[in-house]
């Protein structure tokens, strides 16, 4: 039968509680008004029903015509869990915008903040979605929103809008050009677009590199300076044209002026997946472990891991073979 609607209010109101929130319940036609030191946070709920679409969506509607100017004030949708990924249709920028998050409510009373802000007491300068009370979001609702084909971005808006990037987190990516050049039984698919790879940035704690430099290395810089160019560049040589050269009197090797056209096939047939996680190292192994991801050389088990370190290699192995480029495309 799945929760009623008042079985996700009742649950959710405990869960606030729990938490220090003080709790209203329908207030001037709102489920939920609970406020915290500065903040307020007003959430509809909807129960598991044979329509669960189109009652999330109307539960879409009903915030936004509640929303308030301060930004001290947070919103939420709350489902049951088996109803996530119909309130996950919406993008997750337009979440973060409208200060809407999703929340989940399990049979056994568990509730999971599933995408979107937290509604945490204050206003957040950041765009991390995490747990009330400062947890990153679990392993489950990470792995189920980075499969979610509808958060991904395509090359040209992660770089024109890599200031709305949280910090730090676990970022997938998603192509739909590879399924003749990689083994993608059992991967993440939605029409011809297949999930094939999962990184973090920071790798770890100490680390310079936030997510918005890393995503960059990938999308515009070269092989010497992220693993999955060197990936894609071995795996797309003989399509592509491409080969690892040392770079003048250096030893970086780089595809040099394939570079440039590893760029254009990105902007045409990737796009990536963003979740924001404080320690994404902590559960790096967790997420990669639970998904097939050709890609992945680590945390993934036989595979296409041996044919993939067997192409890396060859061109590595050629490149100090030939003489070095006398100028460089490619920074």
């Amino acid at each position: 039968m799945g929760l009623s609607e008042k079985d996700v209010v009742d649950q959710f109101r405990r869960w606030l509680e729990r938490a220090g929130w003080h709790v209203e319940l329908d207030v001037d036609w709102v489920d939920v008004i609970a406020t915290r030191d500065d903040c307020c946070l007003i959430a509809e709920a909807k129960g598991t029903t044979s329509a669960v679409g189109l009652d999330v969506d109307t539960g879409y509607g009903q915030l936004l015509r509640r929303m308030r100017v301060e930004e001290a004030t947070h919103y939420a949708i709350v489902v049951p869990a088996g109803s996530v990924s119909a309130a996950l249709r919406v993008p997750p920028h337009v979440l973060d915008a409208l200060r809407i998050a999703v929340f989940s409510v399990a049979d056994d009373g568990t509730v999971t903040l599933e995408a979107g802000p937290a509604p945490d007491a204050g206003v957040r300068s950041d765009r991390r979605p995490r747990q009330l009370g400062g947890s990153p979001p679990g392993v489950d609702a990470i792995v189920r929103s980075l499969s979610e084909f509808s958060h991904t971005s395509s090359r040209a808006h992660v770089l024109a809008e890599r200031q709305e990037l949280p910090d730090r987190g676990i970022y997938a990516w998603w192509f739909d050009d590879l399924n003749n050049d990689v083994p993608v039984a059992g991967t993440v698919r939605d029409r011809n677009w297949r999930l094939l790879y999962v990184g973090i940035s920071p790798a770890r704690q100490g680390s310079g590199s936030g997510l918005p430099t890393r995503l960059s290395q990938h999308l515009t810089s070269n092989a010497a300076g992220s693993t999955l160019r060197l990936s894609l560049g071995s795996v797309l040589a003989h399509r592509l044209g491409l080969q690892l050269r040392r770079v003048g009197s250096s030893e970086r090797l780089t595809f040099h002026c394939g570079e440039e056209r590893l760029n254009e096939w990105l902007a045409d047939h990737a796009r990536v997946a963003v979740v924001g996680v404080d320690e994404p190292w902590t559960v790096e192994a967790q997420v990669i472990g639970q998904m097939a991801l050709p890609l992945n050389l680590d945390h993934q088990a036989g595979g296409f891991t041996p044919t993939l370190s067997r192409l890396r290699a060859k061109q590595r192995a050629t490149a100090r073979e030939l003489p070095p480029n006398p100028f460089c495309c490619s920074s």
